[in-house]
């Protein structure tokens, strides 16, 4: 299983070579392949079952969880972190 980029943009092609005696991988070339989704057609039934998950993953999307009391800044301690513990939610 491979996969390349997001929401579709790439598919992996991967070449092998057997060794015909032994059955095993002599050689591998992999590339990614992009992708214009824009020049095919949607799936009507993938549309539907995307827009039931999009309504019930909507509110749970846009609810608060939680709130920032402070300022975050791009200033890093020792360690390389930025930020503080309080701002963390």
């Amino acid at each position: 299983m491979t996969s390349a980029q997001s929401n579709g943009a790439m598919l992996t092609r991967i070449d092998l070579k057997l060794d015909k005696t032994t059955k095993d991988v002599v050689d591998v070339e992999a590339r990614n392949i992009w992708v214009d989704n824009r020049k095919y057609e949607k799936d009507p039934a993938v549309t539907k079952l995307l827009e039931a998950y999009e309504k019930i993953a909507t509110p749970l999307a846009n609810r608060i969880i939680g709130k920032l009391e402070g300022n975050l800044t791009k200033q890093t301690n020792d360690a390389g972190e930025s930020g503080s513990r309080s701002s963390y939610c």
